[in-house]
Parts: structure tokens; sequence; C-alpha cells
């Protein structure tokens, strides 16, 4: 937006953009399906929720979309506002895929396993987000229909300290153990003993997800012996490491959302070896072998059973992630908007919305 003029074909033209501020887009008065319903367009750029709820509240801007779960109940008592649960509504949850990531070259699949049984998905779910999400068992969503596998829940990961364990035991460590303390002891240098390893956890300071989920990580990974390691950042160190500087990392909370529709988008981004978003540093021989075979076919069942094998390959042997969750969709919106097009997407399009009355009329 500073350096060059953004081309495209909708219903809007680039008006300007204000550094930290707004983004306007103009409507464009020749688009071909007949012009949009408002001459323009401002997006509002805030650094943090609290900014962004209170305009939200004073009636400032029509969509909040930084929603914090403990404003939900403000936003439902005033009649000025609307909240939709398009999850309630439909049963789909988003298509974002939100996951700890484990940097794969550090790590391999015996430690990755270990890590994947020792994570509390249904803490992370109930308290991390407050029953906001569904649980994930990969990168592709229920929401995607017809290319999810839901055979795939039933070998997930689940939290299984013994579980994960005995993969530390196929690998050598704490052989004989039958006490917690004696694996705890190793993670807490105590008694004599030191991690069996140290795993820098990576996020950005401020966001309280990732933050809470260190403090998490620290009380899981001990009882399996590995020591996590506080490596919190400001937010553009975050993502340098993620997309410049991968070797860095150690295990990481992240989640991708896709650019289109098709399961396809969750996983090249992600998993594959030339992508400048795999962070993982995942490289996997079957694996990639299977995402050319999806992209190269055209019948619409066969690439749904090459996603299904595929979802179904990382959860029982791949451990690349930790998948943990898929997010209950909602929005919020003033209520004298009208025509919003909701989707599992968490997409914006502002074509076919107008704005009406505040109901009743």
């Amino acid at each position: 937006l500073t350096t060059g003029k953004p081309i495209g074909t909708g219903p809007f033209t680039y008006g300007s953009y204000t550094p930290n501020v707004e983004v306007r887009l103009d409507r464009w008065e020749q688009y071909w399906q007949a012009p949009a319903n408002f001459p323009t367009v401002i997006y509002a750029i805030y650094s943090e929720v609290t900014t962004a709820h209170n305009a939200f509240l004073s009636y400032t801007i029509d969509q909040n979309a930084m929603t914090a779960d403990q404003n939900l109940e403000l936003y439902d008592a005033d009649p000025k506002l609307t909240v939709y649960r398009f999850t309630e509504e439909t049963g789909s949850p988003s298509l974002v895929y939100q996951y700890l990531g484990f940097n794969n070259n550090k790590y391999n699949a015996t430690w990755r396993k270990a890590f994947s049984w020792a994570v509390n998905y249904t803490y992370v779910i109930d308290e991390l987000r407050l029953g906001n999400a569904f649980r994930a068992v990969g990168a592709i969503s229920p929401g995607f229909g017809a290319a999810y596998n839901a055979s795939v829940t039933a070998i997930a990961p689940t939290y299984n300290i013994a579980a994960a364990r005995t993969a530390m035991q196929s690998m050598g460590f704490g052989v004989g153990y039958a006490t917690d303390d004696e694996w705890t002891d190793h993670a807490n240098n105590l008694n004599g003993k030191t991690p069996f390893l140290s795993v820098p956890n990576t996020y950005n300071i401020g966001n309280q997800f990732r933050e809470d989920m260190f403090v998490a990580l620290n009380n899981w990974f001990k009882l399996i012996g590995v020591e996590v390691v506080d490596d919190g950042c400001e937010f553009t160190q975050f993502l340098t490491y993620l997309n410049d500087d991968m070797d860095h990392l150690g295990v990481y909370a992240i989640g991708w959302a896709p650019d289109y529709l098709d399961p396809y988008n969750m996983l090249d981004p992600l998993f594959n070896p030339v992508s400048g978003s795999n962070s993982a540093q995942v490289n996997d021989t079957w694996l990639n072998t299977q995402m050319e075979a999806a992209l190269a076919e055209t019948d619409d069942n066969l690439r749904n059973d090459i996603y299904k094998s595929i979802q179904w390959y990382m959860a029982a042997r791949g451990f690349f992630h930790a998948p943990l969750y898929h997010s209950k969709v909602l929005t919020v919106h003033g209520s004298n908007i009208y025509g919003y097009p909701y989707n599992s997407m968490g997409a914006l399009r502002i074509y076919p919305i107008y704005r009406g009355l505040y109901p009743p009329f």
C-alpha cells in the first residue's frame, strides 16, 4: 500500500492508506455488476482489542473484527449491535487452523509424537478458548465438508501422559520410571537430574492466548522430563522467526487461514518444503507426493480421497504439528447493517452489504 498501486477487478478502488490509522476504498462506479451500496469503505486500524471494543460500543465503527469472548455479553445486550453465531446456526466451524508448530528439523517424529500426546487439548478449548472452539485434528477443518476425514478423530493424539512417556522411553528416556517426580525432576533440574530436552517456546508478548500456552506447556511437558524455555518476543520479531529465521524456533502457537475455498490452500503453504509459510520446516517424501497428486487431480471425489489420506497420515505418523482448534465463527456488527455474507472462511465481502434502519423498523 505504501510502495505500489493495488490492481484488481472488484467493486472498489484503492483510495488511500494512512499508516496505523486506516485504509480507504472508493466505490467503482463502472463495476460490471452495478455499483456497490457504500460510496466509501474505511478499514480502521487498531493495535489492540480494547481500543477496537470501545470504538464498537460507541458506534464509531460498523463491525468489530477483534472480538474478545468476554465482551460478547455486552454486545448481546445492546439492541444496536448484532452478534451472529455462524457456527451455532450452521454447525460449521471456522476454516482457520490453529496449531502448535514443531521445528521438524530439530525434533524427529518420535519427539513430535511425545509432544503431541503431552498437550491437554481439552484445557486449550475449555479454559484458554473459553469453549469458543472445536478441537482440530488436522489442518483441514470440518467446515470443508466432503474433504474432511471424520475418522481421524479416533486416532488423533489426545492428552495422554502415559502415551507420551511411552514415546519418550522408546528413545531411551525415563526407562523404568514409575512416578511423576522421576520425570519432573529432570525438567525442574532437581536431585542432580537435567532435562531430557530443552525446548524454546516462541510467542509474541501481549498475546494472551500464546502467553497462557507457554505457562500450560511448562506444566505439561515437565511431566515427560522436558524443559520449556521462555522465548517471548515482540510481534515483529515473532514474524521474523516464523518467516525468515525458522531455525530459531522450537515450538510455537500460530494459525493459518485459507485464501480460497480449497483444502489445498491449507496444505501447500504449511507443509510444502519450498513454502515460505512452512515455519515448521516439514519435508516429508510421502506427503510431498500426495500434495502433488492432489494438485493434479481434477476429479473432486478422488481429490477428496487424497486429502483424507493426508489427514490420516499426519495424525497417525507425521505429527508435524499438534493441531489445537478451529474457532467457532461469529460476527459482530451494527444491527443497521444488512445483507452480510456470513461464511466459515471469516471473509468479509462488502459488496452485498447495505445500511438500513435499526430494527424494529
